[in-house]
């Protein structure tokens, strides 16, 4: 199913070459944009928790590719739910003689995730070779976020289910408290400078081309409709 409904856009570069006019891939984005595990613990802001902030600062300064920036960041109780799911499928390994016996099922999920989309894994493989329309995997730590949240749900329902109904009223409010705190929080950009890797240029924003645009399309627009109503007017 998923090749026949992406059948258009995967066989039109093989027949008619590469659309510049329409959007651009390479595989430069491919890596650049590719999955860096760094960026998943790593926020784009410094309020409420100033200490991973300086660490994004630095991340953001120092990094040669950061790709789509704080994008990837799952989230305190996202990293929490991800580092529960690693401790409990290590310590289920180490206690059993069978490598892989009672794992999680989303263990071999991340595994395959982490293989498909990190810089030099298989979607690079894939790209280098022209296919490379899957370009920003780092989006994928949508899918990351997802397992480690079921899995979070999961061991705490389990490890709370002999506890009292407001015992657990109360951890969900709390862990709802913090992850909204984390989330919503306002973004704190002052002293961050995307940095454009490929020439003298510093991107501040892509405000202005967007403002540029929004001109042309305005002028074209009024231009179109005075026309018309000279039309009009004419006769009358």
């Amino acid at each position: 199913m998923f090749l026949l409904g992406n059948i258009d856009p995967l066989t039109y570069k093989w027949f008619y070459g590469p659309n510049p006019g329409a959007v651009v891939r390479n595989y430069g984005g491919t890596e650049r944009f590719a999955l860096k595990p760094i960026e998943l613990f790593l926020p784009y802001r410094t309020p409420p928790w100033p200490v991973l902030g300086r660490l994004s600062e630095r991340y953001l300064h120092t990094g040669y590719f950061t790709g789509e920036f704080w994008a990837p960041y799952l989230g305190l109780v996202g990293i929490f739910g991800l580092v529960t799911l690693a401790i409990f499928a290590f310590l289920r390994i180490a206690r059993r003689s069978g490598a892989g016996m009672g794992v999680p099922t989303g263990v071999y999920q991340l595994g395959w995730v982490f293989l498909l989309s990190v810089t030099g894994g298989i979607n690079s493989m894939v790209a280098i070779w022209g296919f490379d329309l899957f370009r920003a995997t780092n989006r994928y730590s949508v899918v990351i976020l997802t397992v480690a949240l079921l899995f979070f749900v999961r061991i705490m329902a389990l490890y709370t289910r002999r506890w009292p109904v407001p015992a657990r009223l109360g951890l969900a409010i709390l862990i709802l408290g913090v992850g909204l705190a984390d989330q919503i929080s306002p973004k704190d950009v002052t002293g961050f400078a995307f940095k454009c890797r490929f020439g003298p240029q510093i991107l501040c924003s892509s405000t202005a081309p967007v403002a540029e645009r929004e001109r042309n399309i305005s002028a074209t627009f009024c231009g179109v409709s005075r026309t018309a109503a000279d039309r009009q007017h004419g006769r009358l």
